[in-house]
């Protein structure tokens, strides 16, 4: 697949997690979906679109990933600071797993 359709299947994929992110966050559903399946899955997205080179580029695209995702929730103002600090640490081992299994898996 070619790098420009893996970006719009990509961006699709980012929509439908960006929509149910924001869905599981109005309905107050947090748990392992927030934490940890939605921060991998963002993260290897990342890692299969951007093709990293090496196991340590793939992981520092899914820590940048995740960071970047939850900066998104922080300004639009779906979370607040006190969430926004908790809530890094649990995320960004998964986003940072998930790039990581991609990159290993191609």
């Amino acid at each position: 697949m070619s790098k420009s359709a893996r970006c719009v299947v990509g961006l699709l994929v980012v929509a439908i997690l960006v929509a149910a992110g924001i869905g599981l966050l109005n309905r107050g559903v947090y748990g392992w979906t927030i934490f940890a399946l939605l921060p991998m899955l963002i993260g290897a997205l990342a890692s299969w679109i951007a093709r990293p080179a090496t196991g340590a580029k793939a992981a520092k695209l899914g820590a940048l990933t995740v960071l970047v995702a939850a900066c998104a929730l922080l300004v639009l103002g779906l979370e607040g600071l006190l969430c926004f600090a908790l809530a890094l640490p649990l995320a960004t081992p998964m986003g940072v797993l998930g790039s990581w299994l991609v990159y290993r898996a191609r």
